[in-house]
């Protein structure tokens, strides 16, 4: 058995891909204390959204496509109609109880059967939420979120 050769640099190609592909079990069901993110979602940005913010939502947008084979739209505002719609936006703009989230990244990620809600204490907050739910499609393999309300905060800063 012959090991194939990689040319040099190779490896670089390899690590500049953000995102694995077709991560996605076409066998998966959405249980009944899930919702699915679907074809044509939408990702709706507030109008005061950052730079970092902005490229979160980019970056998790390329993910739905490139890993779980759905497409999703960043938009700055909602055009209306759509079930499945993930809502950013920062809690002293919306007027949130920072309680169990008020820290440097803290984020409240609500999921109902309307959509998800995501509401960080800052922006990189409202990214930290992006990434965990990446890490939860991941492991189920599937674009699919739990129903109900997770807060989070980082252990240490």
């Amino acid at each position: 058995m012959t090991a194939l050769k990689e040319k040099n640099y190779d490896f670089r190609k390899r690590l500049l891909r953000l995102h694995a592909r077709d991560l996605r079990d076409p066998a998966a069901t959405c249980a009944g204390d899930e919702i699915a993110i679907a074809d044509g979602c939408t990702i709706v940005l507030p109008p005061y959204a950052g730079d970092v913010m902005r490229t979160a939502a980019q970056d998790f947008a390329d993910y739905l496509l490139t890993s779980m084979n759905v497409a999703a739209a960043v938009a700055t505002k909602d055009s209306g109609g759509h079930k499945n719609v993930i809502t950013l936006a920062l809690a002293p703009e919306t007027g949130e109880d920072l309680k169990a989230f008020a820290c440097y990244m803290g984020c409240r990620i609500k999921t109902s059967n309307a959509g998800i809600d995501i509401c960080g204490y800052d922006e990189r907050g409202v990214a930290q939420a992006l990434y965990y739910l990446e890490d939860v499609m991941n492991l189920r393999r599937a674009p699919f979120v739990k129903l109900g309300i997770k807060e989070r905060k980082p252990l240490f800063s």
